[in-house]
């Protein structure tokens, strides 16, 4: 009988699917490291729990809507100081003008996404797969270094996992592997801890935010800025 239902769920879901919902949370978190060295995010971003990725866009929406209207609006340095000299005050406003043109928090937050509005009609799960090819980090440091990007800047090795109800923390270790020169004081002393919750699918990803921030442009390649 036992056979009889192994079978069926295999013609039903496929061994990939079976596999995946089998796989323990470390197996997972191996996974899902890979899959960002890969550059396959929206393979990674199908194991971000479903509610995660839902959560996120929920809140980055919210979040950058607002920073959207306040960059929409003229800034007025003497709105907080009335008595400031006007040549501050055109200063002030000038700087704001250019840090405005230069900043896009949209942009950064997430790969070929360009406003607030595409961000809305995208599905979770490929808003997620952007976000996580936002963080990778080739990409800015190309644009910075002038150089070529083939492999990741950072690669992760999973340590252990500890079960906690519900969820388990899987540790891992982050290897900066573009400093393993330059830094190599720095280049594997990032200890973090994945979350990870069961899901309909299997054990998921319940937090991203370990990821975040964990590619750094080495130094030495990073081109000397404009002289103005």
């Amino acid at each position: 009988m036992r056979t009889h239902l192994l079978l069926a769920a295999v013609l039903l879901l496929g061994p990939a699917a079976l596999s995946a919902q089998a796989a323990p949370p470390a197996r997972v978190a191996r996974d899902f490291f890979r899959l960002l060295e890969q550059e396959r995010w929206s393979e990674a971003a199908a194991l971000v729990h479903p509610d995660r990725a839902a959560g996120e866009k929920r809140s980055r929406v919210r979040l950058l809507s607002e920073i959207e209207e306040r960059q929409a609006r003229p800034f007025d340095p003497r709105t907080m100081d009335p008595a400031m000299p006007e040549p501050v005050a055109r200063y002030l406003a000038r700087r704001d003008s250019l840090a405005r043109t230069h900043f896009d928090p949209v942009a950064d937050e997430f790969a070929r996404v360009r406003s607030v509005e595409e961000m809305r009609a995208l599905p979770a799960a490929e808003l997620m797969a952007r976000h996580l090819e936002a963080l990778d980090g080739r990409a800015g440091c190309a644009e910075l270094t002038g150089r070529s990007y083939p492999e990741p800047l950072v690669t992760r090795t999973v340590l252990g996992e500890v079960a906690e109800g519900e969820w388990v923390h899987v540790v891992f270790r982050e290897h900066h592997t573009n400093l393993r020169r330059s830094a190599p004081g720095i280049y594997a002393r990032e200890v973090k801890v994945l979350p990870l919750r069961r899901s309909p699918e299997g054990w998921r990803i319940a937090d991203v935010g370990p990821v975040r921030a964990g590619a750094v442009c080495d130094p030495v390649e990073v081109a000397a800025p404009p002289q103005t």
